[in-house]
């Protein structure tokens, strides 16, 4: 059995480079944010590298 991980770390810069030149969600975080309070806090959980939208809500920190 193959490490289901280092198949996923081949194929991640790929993903996101792809990933990072459209962002489908857009108008769905948009709409998402309108109901947010100043300071909230967001956990992303979905799948992906989580950089489009931490970058689309400016808050990517190194």
């Amino acid at each position: 059995m193959t490490n289901q991980g280092e198949k996923y770390d081949l194929i991640a810069a790929g993903f996101v480079n792809m990933r990072d030149s459209f962002f489908t969600e857009q108008k769905y975080v948009d709409l998402f944010t309108q109901y947010l309070k100043p300071h909230s806090h967001i956990l992303d959980v979905g799948c992906g590298s989580g950089y489009p939208i931490a970058s689309y809500l400016n808050v990517w920190k190194s």
